[in-house]
């Protein structure tokens, strides 16, 4: 959808983007704080709705700083919501009505429905340049898993990847530290065991924590990386019967539900870690 503000160029839009990044960086897709002062924003500020909320907002506070102080303190508005299906309601229905933020934060599993509906702008090559920026900049396997139909409609920013916290003190006591103070590989399910119960022998109480309690997403994370190491590859379609020919027990005893474990919540885990509670602590990766 067009741009509701003319000083707003696909350039405009792209020096943001560059700027700042995103997991799914969807342009034409009015502002909360604005909407609530029943006035619209300054023409020429570009409007920009996000899920940051965690340390990946205080990153990206620094970014809406410094693209301010180049581009004039009223060049952007960018509001955080709440992550969840009301965000892509309201995303959907703000478009829908004609009011949509410039830019938007989405996550690319929600790309094909947005495209679909028409809710999003296909980004070509050339709009690509006039930022100073192609294809070839971004990750392969981000940039083709963002594409619908072989075009793009995003930017890819990030991936929320399964982080592996240690407590260096617990891990040296317990042998699992190389000569520079990292955690030695772990290779195989024998080896992942052997040194959750060298945690414990070492003096945490449990040899690692998973942030997994009320926490869909982080469930499907865990599982997903560790079945997916039995190398067997599938989709959301044939998982069910996969698990059933194939079941994960062996994987998800030793590294979700085994002795050596404890699963609660993101919170929690986190005073846990904090507390010296786990040698080590896996949990997404905006808690870094």
């Amino acid at each position: 959808m067009p741009s509701r503000y003319p000083s707003l160029t696909r350039r405009g839009f792209l020096g943001l983007t560059a700027a700042a990044g995103a997991t799914g960086l969807f342009s034409g897709c009015s502002s909360l704080s604005s909407r609530v002062l029943a006035s619209k924003p300054p023409v020429g500020t570009t409007t920009f709705w996000n899920l940051w909320a965690g340390g990946d907002g205080d990153r990206a506070a620094v970014m809406y700083d410094k693209y301010r102080s180049e581009h004039g303190a009223s060049s952007l508005e960018a509001i955080t919501f709440a992550w969840g299906n009301p965000y892509y309601t309201k995303l959907s229905l703000e478009t829908l009505g004609e009011r949509p933020p410039d830019i938007a934060v989405a996550h690319v599993t929600r790309l094909p429905s947005l495209q679909r509906a028409g809710l999003v702008e296909k980004i070509d090559d050339a709009t690509l340049a006039a930022g100073g920026l192609a294809a070839e900049d971004f990750s392969e396997p981000a940039w083709t898993t963002a594409l619908v139909g072989g075009e793009a409609y995003c930017l890819p920013y990030d991936i929320g990847p399964i982080v592996l916290f240690y407590n260096t003190d617990i891990c040296e006591k317990a042998g699992l530290l190389d000569d520079q103070g990292v955690l030695k590989p772990l290779q195989g399910e024998e080896a992942f065991t052997a040194a959750l119960e060298a945690g414990q022998r070492a003096g945490a109480d449990h040899g690692a924590g998973w942030a997994v309690i009320n926490d869909p997403g982080m469930n499907w994370r865990a599982f997903n990386s560790l079945y997916t190491q039995k190398k067997v590859r599938h989709s959301s379609a044939t998982l069910p019967r996969q698990v059933a020919r194939d079941p994960p027990e062996h994987y998800e005893s030793a590294a979700l539900d085994g002795a050596s474990t404890l699963q609660q919540s993101d919170t929690l885990c986190c005073r846990s870690f904090g507390a010296r509670r786990f040698s080590w602590w896996c949990c997404r990766s905006w808690r870094r």
